[in-house]
């Protein structure tokens, strides 16, 4: 059979040799390949040829060719070679660096450089600061495929490109910010200094204030303020205090130092001289007005005072003003007369009439006499001025208390209430007009009537209804309906009860569900949701699965107030955020480091090491490293490459720098070549490694003899003081800061000034005023004050002049008046008075009638030194003291008697005399005293007067009254004449004294049979019986009192009458309501009476006319959902099909309440019954059986476990996937070394070995035989080692078992080796796993069956023995008591730690399981969607449990009477005159 020659088989071609020389000698076979000779005859085929042809065909369709065969030769390439001759580079293992991928081409291979990387090999890192990114604002720092710029001062930004703003932070206080780089520069606003302008510069530094004035440092500026006195912006001005011209009057003004002083003139004072001095301040004035002039006063007297200080009271008696012997009394002004009886009028001119006042009343006739008067009364009254009416009811007339009114001569009865008639005898009935409404009783009594009203009225006519809603019984907002006797309260929504006092719990249906705490309010209540639920009644269990807890692609599970996550392979932990560290059983060898994955590792080698677990040592020459023609020594985990000259580094790779020790100085850079460098200099260095620094002095730039210092790159000159600028070229102008101060001229100099000072100043900058002052130029005590250039004296009071040294004349303007002398002082002068003169300058005249010498009101005439008293007419001497006596000369005539006075006498008369001096003898008769005719005879101080007939007294003025002797009679009124009277008489008399009483019933006035009684100017008629009027004239209509009650009609008779009685009433006058509520006609009821009526009111449960029928409360049809209601008397009872509950069975009762449904199974409430939808993973009546996924036989290799909702596959070594379907394919991470192939096996692959290599995965390097003219490739079947990694579990944590191969499969074995172990296959069935287990007894042993389970070994297995607590294969699975739902009536069952179980009750229950009622006194619980759980109490009970016994007195049911509380009923004690249940029925009225 002839071989193949085809070049994709290309090891088996051959060339015959040209020449007898062997082909291999002039080696052929480049880059160490072997050359060996070939025979071009023909070949025998044999078997052992065909393998290494296919073979070596197909390492070359893999493209390393290994061996190739020319004309005559064969060259076998070493790794990494290829081509005819070995000439071309082909991939082989790190070819390419750096993750570069190898391609092989026809010219040898090609690296594809990963991003960040170039060159032949990809061991360039590309620089990638090349392109300057950070843009000279930062130092580049170069990455792979990356930079970061480490930027400069100021700078920031990916590219450095971002100039800080260090403005940002409004650095400057008080100024502008200018930014500059990595720093910033402020521009002060005026007044403030330093590098952010924080500092106020202080105006005040330079104490610019004048005179003591205080500076307050400002912005900018300053401001002074000033002491007293003075003013101006450096307070320099003195204020001159006269200048506003303050002294007022003619004062003179002396200015002072703040301040100044007024020279008053006589009768001024005060600080500006502007008080004219009130010479009245001192009351010279003893009376009357005291008017102030200027240094002087006048006074005005009041009427009857006169004198200069009205100190004289003028005698107003002096001329005898009274008359008719009346007394004279001087008063202030006038004067006051006592006249004597009789007399009257100022001067006691007047008579006094003393009828005048009509003092007589009651028509009485007044007779005036002297000093006296006589009244003559008329009939009827009496007394001095007729003032007592005579009593005519002394006699007590009046009966039953009635007031007896008194008239003129006769009298009149006013009748106490209730009482009429003339004498009162008649008593009024007032209850006969029924004024009792409502059926109130009428009690009449003396003048007045009670009402007894009814239950619920009142007033005294029982007129109106009480508001029982005027106490606000109402509350909460309740809004309250009278009635009669009562009151009804329509309660705002949320509240209930007789006066809306219950705020009605929303919480007592229990509408919070789920365990949660109802909070009650106001029409409404609030759920506190118990943990894992949400809404208004907590009916939500929240979703704790929304928030996708679970990571790593786990599956949620939703709980209440919980989740479990079921992880994916590879996970574990709450959340499925644990990925599970496959590392833990340290599956990597010889200290390789284990690189957990998800349900995987790899293992990264330490160096010299390889493989999927890093079992293989790696050649470390086998790749020929060492670069650049070096020899490479293999070592352990290393190799040394001997570097050609000129060449350094692991691998010979780096050209030796140069550069590396640093040779440039000065910072400069140094540009590496081959064995050499070269320095770049920085500017100002120089020299072969730039060590010299260029001395930039040597040019002399420093001007004006600054010192040169050199610098790198830079020269600073030193200035001389006054120079500046770079070079020192600029003289500083020292003036330029203005150095000089108030106003001098600045004159600048080389590191100097001089200041040329204005008049008055002095110092370097002209800061110092001069102090004119230091020579204490002032005189005399004065105040020196310092000006600008000039000082001004502030002189003592007294001097004056330019520094105060003359002494001022006061007497130089002849101040003293009147002749004085005028002694000069300093600032005073004094004046020596001439006799009679007094005051500072002697202007005034001294008064000697200040002393009041002149007496007797003399007037007093003031002179120089004296005085003069010019008396009053009747006084004398110097002072005027004494009285001349008139009376001397005896001037009184006729005995009378002289009475001396002031310049004048009176002559007291004896009666009879008159004038002055009582010379006259008077004539009593001239003045006509008689009066009415009479005749006057004149006598001494005295006539006698003849009356004429009819008159009398002294003067014959009065009448004689000849009625004084009362001759009328009867009253009669007596009208006096001259010398007779007349009779008037009153009606009902006559004759000439009134003497006759005239007979009235003369002519029988009386009708109808009255008697006739005689009176006085009258009658009485005494009627009959049914007569009346004032001559019984008159039917008495008996029916106009209205005596017929109740609307009867009334018909009158002759002292009578006869009542007609509308239905219902009867009696004389209609008075009595027939009661037919006698007998009782109402059944099951009270009956009230009415008029010609009756009313029932029904007992609860009753209707109809007389209550007889019994209401069927089930006519409505009340119970609902099918129930039977029972009728009672006024109730019913409901008896609910199964399923319901509530009063009326409304309630369909919620069978989930009680949580049945296990699992987290949501419960459908039916009636009377309910339905689990099981979450997936559950089944059964109430969800409480896991669905075992296991049953269909999912996994299609290995062990099923069973999950919730899922399941898991353990697969057996070499499968995966979720079933266990997928052959793992072990090929898949390369473990095959040196281009071996790999083939996938189940759990475990085979390594095709190229030639040259073989071991497990080709790691071994075969020794090739010269002699041998086939290459050989050893084929090795590679199965996965079972211990690799351990699959054995732990002891403790941290100490796994030891794994050991065994049977196919592996073992694993106590760390401690203990002997008389117990071998099980269970990996028969999943892994080939033998698990050897201690003794019974032994400690230290990993024990499957978890939660402190008993395990038992068996045949192919063990057992699981699991507590109470748990149950599953191994016990894995926490046993839930809560599943058989063992508490009751809704309660919450929650599992305990040690499997047992807890039970919260709902409202109103209690007990282990919720099975005990709290209802107190026979209450039952119950419950019902819209209540929750409530107590139905029995019969007179209520409360929330039960515990209150209802008082049923509550509702105040006793209407007379008193309420006494029993259980579920109530008893009335009766007021007297009631009964009745209610005691609302009068005795009597009616029965029940």
């Amino acid at each position: 059979m002839a071989v193949m020659q085809d070049t994709r088989m290309g090891s088996t071609s051959t060339s015959r040799p040209t020449s007898t020389a062997t082909v291999c000698s002039t080696y052929p076979c480049k880059n160490g390949g072997k050359c060996k000779e070939t025979d071009n005859k023909r070949r025998r085929r044999s078997k052992d040829s065909l393998i290494p042809g296919l073979i070596a065909a197909f390492s070359q369709l893999k493209g390393n060719s290994g061996s190739t065969e020319n004309s005559g030769y064969t060259c076998e390439c070493p790794t990494g070679f290829g081509g005819n001759n070995c000439e071309k580079r082909q991939c082989y293992r790190s070819r390419c660096q750096n993750g570069g991928k190898c391609e092989n081409t026809a010219d040898g291979y090609k690296c594809s450089c990963p991003t960040g990387f170039t060159g032949r090999k990809c061991e360039i890192n590309i620089n990638d600061c090349d392109l300057n990114p950070c843009g000279g604002k930062g130092r580049c720092l170069d990455g792979v495929n990356k930079y970061v710029c480490l930027c400069n001062l100021g700078f920031t930004g990916i590219h450095c490109q971002t100039n800080i703003n260090e403005c940002a932070s409004n650095p400057c206080k008080h100024g502008t910010c200018r930014d500059l780089e990595a720093s910033y520069a402020c521009h002060c606003d005026h007044g403030f200094t330093g590098v952010q302008c924080e500092t106020n510069i202080d105006e005040c530094a330079s104490q610019p204030c004048k005179n003591g004035g205080r500076c307050v440092d400002e912005v900018n500026g300053f401001q002074c303020t000033c002491p007293a006195g003075f003013t101006g912006v450096q307070c320099e001005k003195n204020i001159d205090e006269c200048a506003s011209q303050p002294c007022k009057n003619g004062a003179v003004c002396t200015d002072k130092n703040n301040g100044f002083v007024c020279s008053c003139i006589s009768g001024f004072s005060g600080l500006t001289c502007n008080v004219n001095v009130n010479e009245c301040s001192s009351n010279p004035c003893l009376r009357g007005l005291c008017i102030d002039a200027v240094n002087r006063y006048t006074c005005i007297c009041p009427a009857g005072f006169t004198g200069k200080r009205c100190e004289t009271n003028i005698d107003e008696c002096a001329s005898g003003p009274c008359k008719n012997g009346g007394g004279c009394v001087d008063r202030v002004n006038g004067f006051q007369c006592t006249c004597p009886a009789g007399f009257t009028g100022v001067q006691c001119e007047t008579n006094v009439n003393e009828c005048a006042s009509q003092p007589c009343t009651n028509g009485g006739f007044c007779t005036d006499k002297v000093n006296e008067f006589k009244c003559n009364c008329v009939a009827g009254f009496r007394g001095l001025t007729c003032e007592i009416d005579i009593d005519e009811c002394s006699s007590t007339p009046c009966k039953n208390g009635g007031k007896c009114n008194d008239a003129v001569n006769g009298y009149s009865c006013t009748c106490r209430g209730g009482w009429t008639g003339p004498l009162c005898e008649f008593a009024i009935d007032e209850c006969a007009s029924i004024p009792c409404q409502h059926n109130g009783l009428c009690k009449d009594e003396i003048n007045g009537y009670t009402c007894t009203c009814q239950r619920g009225y009142t007033g005294h006519n029982c007129q109106f209804n009480i508001d029982e809603c005027k106490s606000s019984p109402c509350q909460n907002g309740g809004t309250c309906r009278d009635a009669v006797n009562k009151y009804s309260c329509t309660c705002l929504r949320g509240f209930a009860g007789l006066t809306c006092q219950t705020n009605i719990d929303e919480c007592a249906s229990n509408p919070c569900m789920n365990g949660a705490t109802c909070i009650d309010g106001v029409n409404e209540y609030t759920c506190a949701c118990k943990p894992g639920f949400t809404d208004r009644t907590c009916q939500t269990n929240i979703d704790e699965c929304a928030s996708n807890p679970c990571m790593n692609g786990a599956t949620c599970i939703d709980g209440v107030n919980e989740f479990i996550c079921a992880c994916k392979p590879g996970f574990a932990g709450l959340t499925c955020q644990t990925n599970i560290d496959e590392c833990a059983s340290n599956p990597c060898m010889n200290g390789a480091t284990c690189i957990d994955g998800v349900n995987e590792f790899i293992c990264a080698c330490k160096p010299g090491f390889a493989g999927l677990t890093c079992q293989t040592n790696i050649d470390e020459c086998a790749s020929n490293p060492c670069m650049n023609g070096a020899t490479c020594i293999d070592g352990v985990n290393e190799f040394t490459c001997a570097c050609k000259p000129g060449f350094a580094g692991l691998t010979c790779q780096t050209n030796i720098d140069e550069c590396a020790s640093n040779p440039c100085m000065n910072g400069a850079t140094c540009i590496d070549g081959v064995n050499e460098f070269t320095c770049a200099c920085k500017p100002g260095f120089a020299g072969l490694t730039c060590q010299t620094n260029i001395d930039e002095c040597a040019s002399n730039p420093c001007m004006n003899g600054a010192t040169c210092i050199d610098g790198v790159n830079e020269f600073i000159c030193a200035c001389k003081p006054g120079f500046a600028g770079l070079t020192c070229q600029t003289n500083i102008d020292e003036c330029a800061s203005n150095p000089c101060m108030n106003g001098a001229t600045c004159i600048d100099g080389v590191n100097e000034f001089i200041c040329a000072c204005k008049p008055g100043f002095a110092g370097l900058t002209c800061q110092t005023n001069i102090d004119e002052c230091a020579s204490n130029p002032c005189m005399n005590g004065a105040t020196c004050i310092d000006g600008v250039n000039e000082f001004i004296c502030a002189c003592k009071p007294g001097f004056a002049g330019l520094t105060c040294q003359t002494n001022i004349d006061e007497c130089a303007s002849n101040p003293c008046m009147n002749g004085a002398t005028c002694i000069d002082g300093v600032n005073e002068f004094t004046c020596a008075c001439k006799p009679g003169f007094a005051g500072i300058t002697c202007q005034t005249n001294v008064d000697e009638c200040a002393s009041n010498p002149c007496m007797n009101g003399a007037m007093c005439i003031d002179g120089v030194n004296e005085y003069t008293c010019a008396c009053k007419p009747g006084f004398t001497v110097r002072t005027c003291k004494t009285n001349i006596d008139e009376c001397a000369s005896n001037p009184c005539k006729n005995d009378a008697t002289c009475i001396d006075g002031v310049n004048e006498y009176t002559c007291s008369c004896k009666p009879g005399f008159i004038d002055p001096i009582c010379g006259t003898n008077v004539d009593e008769c001239a003045s006509n005293p008689c009066m009415n005719g009479a005749t006057c005879i004149d006598g001494v101080n005295g006539f006698t007067c003849a009356c004429k007939p009819g008159f009398a007294d002294r003067t014959c003025k009065t009448n004689v009254n000849e009625c004084a002797s009362n001759p009328c009679q009867n009253g009669a009124a007596c009208v006096d004449g001259v010398n007779g009277y007349n009779c008037v008489c009153p009606e009902g008399y006559t004759g000439s004294l009134c003497e006759i009483d005239i007979n009235e019933c003369a002519s029988n006035p009386c009708l109808n049979g009255g008697m006739c009684a005689d009176g006085v100017n009258e009658y009485t008629c005494t009627c009959p019986a049914g007569f009346s009027g004032y001559s019984c004239e008159t039917n008495v209509d008996e029916c106009k009192s209205n005596p017929c009650q109740n609307g009867s009609s009334c018909k009158d008779a002759i002292n009578g009458f006869i009542c007609k009685c509308p239905a219902g009433f009867t009696g004389p006058n209609c008075e009595t309501d027939i009661d037919e509520c006698t007998p009782n006609p109402c059944k099951n009821g009270l009956c009230f009476d009415g008029i010609n009526s009756f009313t029932c009111m029904c007992g609860s449960g009753f209707a109809g006319l007389t209550c007889e029928i019994n209401i069927n409360e089930c006519a409505s049809n009340p119970c609902k959902n099918g129930a039977t209601c029972t009728d009672d008397i006024d109730m019913y009872k409901c008896n609910c099909l199964a399923g319901y509950i509530g009063l009326h069975c409304e309630s369909n009762v919620d069978e989930c309440s009680s949580n049945p449904c296990g699992s987290g199974g949501t419960c459908l409430d039916g009636v009377n019954g309910y339905t689990c939808n099981c979450p997936v993973g559950y089944t059964g009546t109430i969800c409480q059986t896991d669905v075992n996924e296991c049953a269909s036989n999912p996994c299609s290799k290995g062990l099923c476990l069973d999950g919730i909702d899922n399941f898991t596959c353990l697969c057996p070594a070499g499968y995966a996937g979720p079933t266990c379907l997928i052959d793992i394919d072990e090929c898949s991470s390369n473990p095959c070394l040196n281009d071996g192939t790999c083939v996938d096996k189940v759990d475990g692959y085979t390594c095709i070995c190229p030639v040259g290599y073989s071991g497990y995965t080709c790691g071994v390097l075969l020794t090739t035989s010269t002699t041998t003219t086939l290459s050989t490739t050893t084929v090795t079947k590679a199965t996965k080692h079972p211990c690799d990694p351990n699959p054995c579990p732990e002891k403790e944590p941290g100490q796994p078992m030891i794994c050991q191969p065994f049977n196919g499969g592996y073992e694993c074995i106590r760390p401690n080796g203990m002997g008389g172990m117990i071998v099980l296959f269970l990996a028969a069935m999943i892994q080939n796993v033998h698990y050897v287990w201690p003794e019974a007894g032994n400690e230290g042993w990993s024990n499957p069956c978890q939660h402190g389970s008993t395990c038992a070994p068996k045949l192919g297995g063990y057992n699981c023995t699991c507590p109470a607590t748990h149950k599953g294969t191994h016990c894995q699975t926490r046993v839930n008591p809560c599943t058989s739902s063992p508490c009751l009536h809704g309660g919450r069952c929650i599992t305990q730690l040690d499997g047992t179980f807890n039970c919260t009750c709902p409202k109103l229950w209690t007990g282990t399981r919720c099975e005990r009622c709290l209802c107190k006194n026979g209450g039952r619980c119950d419950y019902s969607p819209t209540d929750g759980h409530v107590c139905r109490c029995q019969a007179g009970f209520i409360g929330k449990k039960c515990e209150t016994e209802e008082n049923e007195c509550n509702s105040y049911p006793c209407w007379y009477g008193t309420c006494i509380d029993l259980v579920n009923d109530y008893k009335c004690a009766c007021d007297p005159g009631y009964t009745g249940k209610d005691c609302n029925v009068k005795s009597g009225s009616l029965i029940g």
